[in-house]
C-alpha cells in the first residue's frame, strides 16, 4: 500500500477506536453517536485537491465557537456535567479535525483529541467493549504514530534540505508519499509487536500502581441495574413484567464436588415481605427494620438462622451493581463471609439486617460485590413436618396471619374448602401447593381493572406468574391459621460449562413462600408448578460462545474495573508466596546431583552454542561485505568518474553534499550535463541502497553520456 494511505488509515482506526470507547457507554446522545458516525466516512474523500478546505475555514471556525458555547451553557445548568459536555466538545473537535487535515500538525491535533477521548472513555464505559476499544487504540495509534514521525521528517527535513525550489518540493513530496516501498507487511507486523510490548508495560502499570486516592479522580463506576422485586413495596405483576430480561445479576461459584443439575435448582432467598394490602401489595410493617449486623473477622450468622441449622452449602457469590442492597443466599443462609470493600469517602462496607431476616449492605454498591454464604439446604424431612400437631403460633408471630380489609370473603371461603381433610400445618401446606399448581402459569396477564387481582386469579384467570402462585397460597393459609410470608429471590439460571459459574438473570426472578413450624422457624414452599418459571437452557454453538463473553466479562469486571487496594495486597502476597516457594524449591534441586549435573550441561552447551554462532558470523560478515563491494565496484568506479569530470568542470561536490543535494544543485543552475549526472546517481542510489546491480549494458549506456558533462552543446 502506498505510505500516505497507510498513515491515513492507521490515524482513522486511532480516531475511531477512541470514539468507540466512550460512544459504547451508551452516556452520549444518540444523535451525537450517529451524527460521528456517518461524517468520519464522509471526511475520508475531504482532502486537497479534491477538495479547497480553505474555502470552508471560516464556516468550520463559527461551527466550532458555537460547539464551544453550547457546551458552556449545557455545563451550567443545574443537571450539567463537565465529562458529559466536554466528550460532546471533543467529538465535534474530532470531526472537525478530521475534515480539516492538511500538515502533519493536523495529524497531531488529531491524535491528541482521539487520546483525550479514550481518557474520557476510563470513566464513562466501564463494559468489555472499553477493552477491545483500548486494545485496539494501542496497536493503531503505535502505527499512526511511527508513520506520523516518518512522514513529518520528510516532510520538515528531507525535503527541505534536498529542494531547490517549491516546484520540485512539491513533486518530491507525492513521489514520496505514494511510494508502496516505504512500509509493508513486515513494517506493521512489527510496530504492532511493539505495541504489544507498550500494551504490556501498561498492563503491569496498571496492576503495581498503588490504588489509594483513585476513587478521588475515578469517582464513577459501574451503573446499578433496576432490579424490581426487592424494595419496600412490591406490586403484583411485577415479576411477570422483566421475564423476558436476559440482564446478569449474579455469578455464583460452587465447590467442585457439587453437581450442575442441583445447583440449577436452588432458591436464592432475597427478601420477605409480611403484609398484603387487597389492592395487591405485599408491604414491610416494621417501623425501625434496620439494625446493625455483628461481625467477628468478616463473618456474621444470618439472623433467619436456627442454632440447630447446619451449613451443607457454601456458594461465592458475585453481584452485579444494583439498585438495592440486599444480599442473596441459597435456601436459608446460615452465616455470611463479607470481605469488605473500600467504597470512596466511605471506608469499609458493614452488613445490616432487618427484621425480615434479609441481610444488607450499608450502602449503595458502585460496584460489583462478592461475598461468600453458607446456606442450609437440606429440609426438614416431610414426616417429621407432618407429625407437628396443629397449636396457636407464638404472638410475636400475628402480623404474619394479618389479612387484609376489603379481602373477599369468598377467599377464605375457597382455602377452608380446600384444606377441610388436612390436619396440622404440613398437611395444610401441601394441600395448598397441590391445588393451586393445577393452575396455569403465564406471563400474558389480563387482569380487570379496579377488581381484585388476586380473587380474579383465583376464580376467574386461574392463571398468573410465580407473584399471584406466592400470593395465593399465603393468604389461603393465613385464612386458616397458618403463618405465612411471601418472599422475593431468584430460582435456577444458567450453568456456565466454561467458567464454571452459575449464572442468574433478571428473567430467573421468583416468588414464593415460607411456612411458619414451631421448632423448624421458617420452611420454603413453592407453589408454582414444576419447571413452569424456568426458561428453557439455551443450546447449540451460539450458547457456548455467550458463556464464553459472559466468563471473560466477569473476569473484566473482577480484575480490572474494580481492581482496589484490597486485591492488590491479595496480589503482592501471592508473588511473594511463589517467591518463598521458589526459594525453598532451588536448594533442594541443587542438592540433587542428577539435576544440577543435569543445568551445568545446559549453561556449558549453550555458552559453547552462542560462541560457535558469533564465530561464524564474524568469519562470515567479512566475505559476504567484500563480495557486495565486488558486485557493486563497477557502478561505484563509474560514480567517481562522474564526480573527477564534474570537478574539472569547476563543479566540486562538497564534503558535506549528498549524491542527490550535488545533482539537484547541478540542475538548478542549469550546469551543462546535469542531466547525465542526475541519471548516474540515481543508478548510483539503486546500486548502493536498493540492491539492484546494473548490467554491463546499462553502465556501458551511461558510460558513453560522461562526455556531456561540463561541455556547453
Amino acid at each position: 500500500m502506498r505510505f500516505s494511505l497507510v498513515h491515513k488509515l492507521a490515524s482513522y482506526l486511532m480516531a475511531v477506536a477512541a470514539f468507540c470507547a466512550t460512544a459504547l457507554s451508551g452516556e452520549l446522545h444518540p444523535l451525537l453517536v450517529w451524527g460521528v458516525a456517518i461524517l468520519i466516512p464522509l471526511s475520508w474523500s475531504w482532502e486537497p485537491p479534491r477538495v479547497r478546505i480553505e474555502r470552508y475555514e471560516l464556516w468550520w471556525n463559527l461551527g466550532t465557537a458555537a460547539c464551544f458555547l453550547y457546551v458552556v451553557f449545557d455545563f451550567l445548568r443545574p443537571e450539567g456535567s463537565l465529562l458529559s459536555s466536554g466528550v460532546d466538545l471533543l467529538a465535534f473537535l474530532l470531526t472537525n479535525k478530521l475534515f480539516n487535515r492538511r500538515t502533519s500538525k493536523d495529524y497531531l491535533q488529531l491524535y491528541v483529541i482521539s487520546f483525550l477521548l479514550l481518557v474520557a472513555g476510563t470513566t464513562l464505559n466501564t463494559e468489555l467493549s472499553y477493552a477491545i476499544c483500548f486494545f485496539s487504540y494501542v496497536i493503531f495509534a503505535t502505527w499512526a504514530l511511527t508513520l506520523f514521525h516518518l512522514r513529518r521528517e520528510m516532510e520538515e527535513n528531507y525535503l527541505l534540505k534536498h529542494s531547490g525550489d517549491e516546484q520540485s518540493e512539491k513533486v518530491e513530496v507525492e513521489r514520496i508519499l505514494n511510494s508502496r516501498r516505504i512500509v509493508g507487511g513486515p513494517f506493521l507486523a512489527g510496530t504492532s509487536a511493539v505495541s504489544m510490548v507498550v500494551f504490556l508495560g501498561a498492563l503491569g502499570i496498571f496492576f503495581l500502581f498503588p490504588r489509594v486516592g483513585m476513587g478521588f479522580f475515578f469517582a464513577r463506576q459501574r451503573h446499578g441495574q433496576t432490579l424490581a422485586g426487592f424494595s419496600e413495596r412490591v406490586d403484583l405483576g411485577m415479576h411477570g413484567a422483566i421475564k423476558t430480561n436476559p440482564q446478569v445479576v449474579m455469578r455464583i461459584e460452587f465447590p467442585p464436588s457439587e453437581t450442575p443439575e442441583r445447583l440449577t435448582q436452588l432458591h436464592m432467598r432475597g427478601v420477605a415481605f409480611d403484609a398484603y394490602a387487597a389492592t395487591g401489595q405485599w408491604l414491610h410493617t416494621r417501623a425501625e427494620r434496620i439494625m446493625p449486623l455483628p461481625t467477628i473477622d468478616g463473618v456474621a450468622r444470618a439472623p433467619g438462622a436456627l442454632p440447630s441449622d447446619r451449613a451443607d452449602l457454601r456458594a461465592e457469590i458475585y453481584l452485579d451493581p444494583l439498585n438495592s442492597r440486599v444480599l442473596f443466599g441459597p435456601a436459608r443462609p446460615v452465616r455470611f463471609e463479607l470481605p469488605p470493600p473500600i467504597v470512596p469517602g466511605q471506608g469499609r462496607v458493614p452488613l445490616l439486617t432487618t427484621a425480615e431476616d434479609e441481610v444488607y449492605t450499608a450502602v449503595e454498591r458502585p460496584a460489583g460485590f462478592r461475598y461468600a454464604v453458607e446456606s442450609a439446604v437440606k429440609l426438614p424431612p416431610p414426616s417429621v413436618l407432618a407429625s407437628l400437631p396443629e397449636q396457636p403460633p407464638p404472638p410475636a408471630l400475628a402480623r404474619y396471619l394479618a389479612l387484609p380489609e376489603g379481602l373477599s370473603p369468598s377467599i377464605a371461603e375457597l382455602a377452608r374448602t380446600i384444606t377441610r381433610e388436612a390436619k396440622g400445618p404440613y398437611a395444610k401446606a401441601i394441600v395448598v401447593r397441590s391445588y393451586l399448581q393445577r393452575y396455569r402459569y403465564t406471563t400474558d396477564l389480563r387482569r380487570m381493572a379496579g377488581g381484585d387481582p388476586l380473587a380474579d386469579f383465583l376464580f376467574r384467570a386461574r392463571a398468573g406468574h410465580c407473584e399471584y402462585f406466592a400470593t395465593a397460597m399465603a393468604v389461603l393459609l393465613r385464612a386458616v391459621g397458618v403463618p405465612t410470608r411471601e418472599v422475593n429471590g431468584f430460582y435456577g439460571g444458567e450453568w456456565n460449562d466454561w467458567g464454571k459459574y452459575l449464572a442468574v438473570r433478571q428473567m430467573d426472578a421468583h416468588a414464593w413462600v415460607e411456612v411458619w413450624f414451631p421448632h423448624y422457624g421458617w420452611v420454603m414452599f413453592d407453589p408454582t408448578p414444576p419447571g413452569a418459571a424456568r426458561a428453557a437452557a439455551p443450546t447449540g454453538l451460539w450458547s457456548k460462545l455467550r458463556q464464553i463473553e459472559d466468563s471473560v466479562e466477569l473476569a473484566w469486571y473482577k480484575h480490572m474495573v474494580e481492581y482496589n487496594l484490597d486485591q492488590q495486597v491479595e496480589l503482592a502476597r501471592t508473588v511473594r508466596k511463589l517467591g518463598a516457594r521458589l526459594q525453598i524449591r532451588l536448594p533442594k534441586l541443587a542438592r540433587r546431583p542428577a539435576t544440577g549435573l543435569l543445568v551445568l550441561v545446559a549453561c556449558v552447551l549453550s555458552i559453547v552454542l552462542a560462541r560457535r554462532a558469533l564465530r561464524r558470523r564474524g568469519r562470515e560478515g567479512p566475505a559476504v561485505r567484500a563480495a557486495v563491494r565486488r558486485i557493486q565496484q563497477p557502478m561505484l568506479s563509474l560514480y567517481q568518474t562522474v564526480l573527477r569530470r564534474c570537478a574539472r568542470a569547476g563543479a566540486v561536490r562538497g564534503a558535506a553534499q549528498t549524491p542527490l543535494e550535488f545533482a539537484r544543485g547541478l540542475a538548478a543552475r542549469s550546469f551543462p550535463g546535469a542531466d547525465v549526472v542526475g541519471e548516474a546517481t540515481e543508478l548510483y542510489y539503486r546500486t548502493r541502497f536498493g540492491g539492484r546491480v546494473p548490467g554491463p549494458a546499462e553502465l556501458g549506456a551511461l558510460e558513453q553520456k560522461l562526455d556531456r558533462i561540463g561541455v556547453t552543446p
